[in-house]
C-alpha cells in the first residue's frame, strides 16, 4: 500500500513538472508571438510615414569665383573715370569643379565685380535686369521669369569714396527644382549718383551655361 502511494505521489510531481515546462514554453511561445507582432505594426507604421519634404532652397556648394586679372596701367589710365569690371561672365567655365564646364542647379557661385569711382564720393545701386535689355547676344535665351529671385548681391547699394575701388559678390543660386534653359543670360545693371545727379553706368552680361532642367 505504501508502495503505491509513492509511486502515485511521484507520478503526480512528475505530471505537475510537465505541466510547468508546458506552460513555460506556452508563456514563451506567446511572448514571442507577441513581440513579432509589435515589431510588424512599428515596422509598417514607419514604412508608411511619408518622406520628409526636400529643401531646395539651400545649396548643396558653394563656389567662389576668382577674377580675372586687371591691367595696373588701364587702372591707372582710367582713375578719374566711373568704371565696372569685367563687362561680361561666363557662368560654367569658372571652375574645375562644374562638370563638362557647365553649371549645375543646386550650386551657389560667389562671382566679384569691381566697381571705382572717380574723383567724387559715388553712391552706387546693383540691380537685376532680364535679357530684354539692349543688343544682347542673340546665341542665348531670355532670362527665366523666376531668375530674378536666384541672383542676389552682398550689397546693393555701395557708397565709394573719391578714387575708391572695390569689390562686391554677385551671388547666382539655381534651385534643383527650378525650370531653366541650356544657354540663358541676365544683366547686372550699375547705376550711380553725385551729389543729387542720377547717372546709368555699365551693365554687366551674365552669360549661363548649363544642364537645362525641365525645360
Amino acid at each position: 500500500m505504501e508502495n503505491h502511494l509513492a509511486e502515485l505521489k511521484a507520478c503526480c510531481a512528475q505530471d505537475k513538472t510537465a505541466r510547468d515546462k508546458l506552460g513555460g514554453t506556452l508563456k514563451r511561445i506567446l511572448l514571442g508571438i507577441i513581440c513579432l507582432t509589435i515589431l510588424a505594426l512599428s515596422s509598417s507604421a514607419c514604412s508608411s510615414s511619408p518622406a520628409a519634404p526636400v529643401d531646395y532652397s539651400k545649396p548643396d556648394t558653394v563656389i567662389t569665383a576668382t577674377l580675372p586679372p586687371q591691367d595696373p596701367a588701364w587702372e591707372a589710365k582710367w582713375q578719374d573715370e566711373v568704371w565696372v569690371f569685367p563687362a561680361s561672365i561666363q557662368i560654367g567655365s569658372i571652375d574645375p569643379s562644374l562638370v563638362n564646364q557647365h553649371y549645375q542647379a543646386g550650386i551657389k557661385i560667389i562671382y566679384p565685380i569691381v566697381i571705382h569711382a572717380d574723383e567724387q564720393a559715388t553712391q552706387f545701386h546693383l540691380t537685376y535686369l532680364d535679357r530684354d535689355y539692349g543688343d544682347l547676344s542673340s546665341t542665348y535665351l531670355p532670362s527665366p521669369a523666376k531668375a530674378i529671385g536666384w541672383v542676389s548681391f552682398s550689397d546693393p547699394n555701395p557708397y565709394l569714396a573719391a578714387y575708391e575701388t572695390r569689390e562686391v559678390n554677385v551671388e547666382f543660386f539655381v534651385p534643383k527644382n527650378a525650370n531653366a534653359p541650356s544657354r540663358w543670360e541676365f544683366m547686372v545693371r550699375v547705376d550711380w549718383e553725385q551729389e543729387g545727379f542720377f547717372q546709368q553706368a555699365r551693365g554687366i552680361i551674365f552669360q549661363i551655361n548649363m544642364k537645362a532642367i525641365n525645360a
